[in-house]
């Protein structure tokens, strides 16, 4: 099936008209491409067992926070848009948790600012894997 998009008329040469012509194509169906992250966050080579990771891209203005668990392993329960975003490790938030001076601790600062912490990940279409070993 064919359809002849082209628009001579100037009442409907407006955005409009495209957007209606996507619509009988079907391109308002499309689905940007995305992927998934998983990987381990460690510090000294011990696995940080508590904190979120969290990725995010101001140019597709969004991103996801995952929850380490006992290992330090994490994966991304949503898809994520492919591109560019940075990292940051912070730790629980819940601060009435013992925990959180212990992991706060295996969490240095720079890494929890996304203006400092020099991580960044290239998520493509499909799987993808991060590691990160923090240093202090």
């Amino acid at each position: 099936m064919t359809i002849d998009c082209t628009i001579t008329s100037p009442k409907y040469s407006r955005p409009g008209g495209f957007i209606l012509c996507a619509s009988a194509v079907g391109w308002t169906d499309f689905k940007p491409s995305t992927g998934t992250i998983h990987g381990q966050v460690t510090y000294g080579g011990q696995p940080v067992t508590g904190g979120d990771i969290t990725f995010y891209s101001g140019e597709l203005e969004g991103g996801i926070s995952e929850s380490l668990d006992a290992e330090g392993k994490f994966v991304t329960q949503t898809p994520l848009r492919t591109g560019a975003y940075v990292v940051t490790i912070l730790p629980p938030e819940d601060p009435s948790q013992l925990v959180v001076r212990v992991v706060a601790k295996a969490i240095p600062a720079k890494y929890r600012d996304p203006n400092k912490s020099g991580l960044t990940i290239d998520v493509r279409e499909g799987v993808n894997s991060f590691d990160l070993e923090m240093k202090p």
